[in-house]
């Protein structure tokens, strides 16, 4: 297991773990599970053949704290079994978020898959969603409405806006959209924007096919969370949850199957400089 600063990571099958596990409820669960699409990464790896079962949605849910929250991607095509399976295990689907995303995939001859959903979901009534703590401001980001794009080529500095501040900040909706379609989607809607998951941010290192941006972690996170408790992140991959919650100094455990993904977010999480 490695250990930074409140952030863990473990190595093994997470239900198999979860099943064995004795320690406190986890206040919210942020993951990026299989979505059951056959992805098949640079490493040659085709990790995505299914999706978490509603057995283990279930199990989840025994170590999760009453009216904690969960936060999990799914595919556009099927983000409909996700969710299912997920109120088939007693989950309560709260929303569905969609990440417009930087950019879109799939085979020729068919529609690019631009999207991917997050499924917000609690255990019984949910506690209220730290909205204004998600508010943002910070270098790159116009003020709105605004047809000014942020710079492309650089991550958004980010910072969290006072909430009473509203001019300067952006009250979060369900669409998280990258910052090179920033402007793209209308005036009438606030929508968060996410940098992409630049080389310097995964590590020229990291082979995983799907990593997400640590920004929009971060804005899962700071949405969820509750101050003092424990995050799980049950398909931590390379490791972005765990490196956001470092990053925002919450305690947070990953688990990883895959050895060599293990060892791409163990290295990850020990470069974060706080």
């Amino acid at each position: 297991m490695t250990d930074c600063h409140g952030v863990g990571l473990v190595s093994g099958d997470s239900y198999r773990l979860l099943r064995e596990y004795s320690g406190e409820p986890f206040c919210a669960v942020v993951t990026d599970p299989p979505y059951g699409i056959r992805i098949k990464g640079i490493d040659g790896k085709q990790w995505d053949n299914g999706f978490p079962h509603p057995d283990f949605w279930r199990e989840l849910l025994i170590h999760t704290e009453d009216s904690g929250w969960l936060a999990c991607f799914a595919g556009s095509r099927t983000s409909h079994r996700s969710a299912i399976a997920l109120e088939e295990a007693g989950w309560k689907v709260q929303e569905i978020m969609a990440w417009i995303r930087p950019y879109a995939i799939g085979m020729s001859g068919g529609l690019k898959r631009g999207w991917e959903a997050i499924i917000l979901a609690s255990k019984g009534e949910p506690r209220k969603l730290n909205i204004d703590s998600a508010r943002v401001c910070g270098d790159g980001l116009p003020r709105w409405p605004s047809q000014e794009l942020p710079d492309n080529n650089r991550a958004l500095a980010f910072q969290r806006g006072h909430p009473k501040n509203r001019r300067e900040t952006r009250s979060p909706s369900s669409v998280v959209v990258a910052a090179e379609d920033a402007g793209l989607l209308g005036e009438q809607e606030r929508f968060f924007i996410v940098a992409r998951s630049a080389t310097k941010e995964r590590g020229k290192y990291n082979t995983h096919p799907s990593v997400k941006p640590v920004s929009l972690m971060e804005h899962l996170l700071t949405l969820v969370h509750r101050p003092g408790g424990l995050i799980l992140d049950p398909f931590a991959g390379s490791g972005s949850t765990l490196v956001a919650a470092k990053r925002l100094e919450m305690r947070c455990l990953g688990i990883e199957v895959d050895k060599d993904y293990y060892e791409i977010a163990g290295r990850r999480l020990e470069e974060v400089q706080l």
